[in-house]
């Protein structure tokens, strides 16, 4: 299925969010506000949704920014970039165990 990207740049919750890295499914985006003050890092496991009907209207596949609900699990915020990079490398491990971890069982 071809699923939307995510947007390099997007406002949410009154956060602007710029696209700083990217690489297959793991993003780090930096934050800031209206004023320009620079708030820290994001950085997260890109989620994706096959598209739903709501009131009528089709909302298409796409790619899916962290919820609430990932933050500590597979979403971090960082105060700086150096975290975000080693958080965004522990996530990439861990992608990479559960990943072999499947393999392993379906060869069972």
């Amino acid at each position: 299925m071809k699923y939307k990207p995510l947007a390099k740049e997007v406002k949410k919750k009154g956060i602007f969010y710029k696209e700083h890295y990217r690489e297959k499914d793991f993003v780090i985006y930096s934050m800031g506000n209206s004023k320009s003050a620079f708030l820290g890092y994001e950085v997260f496991e890109v989620k994706r949704h096959d598209g739903y009907i709501i009131a009528g209207n089709k909302i298409e596949a796409s790619e899916c920014f962290a919820s609430d609900e990932d933050f500590g699990v597979s979403a971090f915020h960082c105060a700086d970039l150096k975290r975000a990079e080693l958080r965004l490398q522990q996530l990439k491990d861990l992608k990479k165990l559960r990943d072999t971890a499947r393999e392993e069982r379906n060869t069972e």
